[in-house]
C-alpha cells in the first residue's frame, strides 16, 4: 500500500512509513466491524502501539467512536481509479493537453498539494504520478514522474531532506555530498545566467552537476523546456476544484507520455 500526504502530515513519516502502520491500515480495513481497542491490541501488542495510536487519532487518521476505531483516511483501489478515469472529462482532456497546459497544471499543482491538508491512501496497483519542486528566486524547477525517486535536481534534494540513501543518487552525492540547497541553487542560476548571455562558463561540480542531470549540454546549451510563467495557461480546470487523488492519476499518465518523468524549467524573466 502506497500513501500520499501534504506537508502537514510530514511529522508522521516514521510511522506512516513503518510496517506497524500499514499492518494496521489493513487490520481496519479487513475487519467487518470496527474493532476495540482490546481487539487492536491482541494484534499489536508493542508497548510502544498506545502512544502511536493516540499520535494517529490527534491526526485524526484514525478516528475513536464508541470505543470503536475507524480509518480517518480514503484508501482507493484501483477500480475506483478506473471509474474515475472514464467518467471525469478532467482526465479526459488531460490526454490532449499541450505543452503549456501541462506546465500550467504542474505549478497549480506543487503550489496546491503543499497548501491543501490532505492524506489518502492506495492499493499498490493504484497509478498516481509523484511531483517534486525546487525553488530559487529567480526560477523553479519541477519533476513529474511515474514513479518516486527520478533522477532529477528536485528529486535529489527531497531525497537529501528526507536522508534517503538511494543508489540513483550515487554519482550526484560523490560530485557534490549533501549540499545546501540555497547555496546550490545560486551556484547554479550564475551558469545559468552565462549559458543565456552566451559568456563563458567555468568548470565546476555544479556544471558538471547539470550536465549529469541533463539540465545542461556539453556543449553548453540549456537542455529542459523553459517555460515562461506570464504565458502559462490551464484556466479551464483550477486545480483547487479537483480531487488531489484525481490530479495524481492525470499526472501519472503524463509522467508515462513523457517516458515516465520529466522536468520543467519555470523563469518569470524569460523574454519571449
Amino acid at each position: 500500500m502506497k500513501f500520499f500526504y501534504s506537508p502537514h502530515y510530514r511529522s508522521l513519516q516514521p510511522i506512516v512509513a513503518s510496517s506497524e502502520f500499514h499492518d494496521l491500515v489493513h487490520v481496519l480495513l479487513s475487519c467487518q466491524e470496527p474493532p476495540t481497542l482490546r481487539e487492536l491490541k491482541t494484534k499489536f501488542p508493542e508497548v510502544s502501539f498506545d502512544k502511536t495510536l493516540d499520535r494517529l487519532i490527534a491526526s485524526a487518521l484514525i478516528i475513536r467512536q464508541n470505543r470503536r476505531y475507524f480509518l480517518g483516511f480514503p484508501v482507493y483501489t484501483e477500480e475506483d481509479q478506473k471509474q474515475l478515469q472514464e467518467s471525469d472529462g478532467f482526465y479526459q482532456d488531460a490526454l490532449d493537453w499541450s505543452t503549456q497546459e501541462i506546465a500550467g497544471f504542474l505549478k497549480n499543482f506543487a503550489t496546491l498539494s503543499n497548501e491543501k491538508k490532505y492524506f489518502y491512501g492506495c492499493l499498490q496497483e493504484v497509478e498516481q504520478g509523484i511531483v517534486y519542486s525546487l525553488a530559487h528566486e529567480s526560477f523553479q524547477m519541477i519533476s513529474y514522474a511515474e514513479a518516486p525517486w527520478p533522477p532529477t535536481l528536485p528529486a535529489f534534494f527531497e531525497a537529501n531532506r528526507q536522508l534517503q540513501n538511494l543508489s540513483v543518487y550515487d554519482e550526484l552525492i560523490d560530485l557534490i555530498g549533501d549540499v545546501d540547497p540555497v547555496y546550490y541553487l545560486d551556484q547554479v542560476s550564475v551558469i545559468f545566467e552565462r549559458i543565456r548571455k552566451n559568456k563563458k562558463v567555468r568548470p565546476s561540480i555544479f556544471l558538471e552537476s547539470l550536465q549529469q542531470l541533463k539540465i545542461v549540454s556539453s556543449e553548453l546549451d540549456f537542455l529542459l523546456e523553459e517555460i515562461n510563467c506570464d504565458n502559462l495557461k490551464n484556466g479551464r480546470y483550477p486545480s483547487a476544484e479537483k480531487d488531489i487523488f484525481l490530479q495524481r492519476s492525470v499526472l501519472a499518465h503524463l509522467a508515462k507520455k513523457a517516458g515516465s518523468y520529466n522536468t520543467f524549467f519555470f523563469n518569470d524573466n524569460l523574454d519571449f
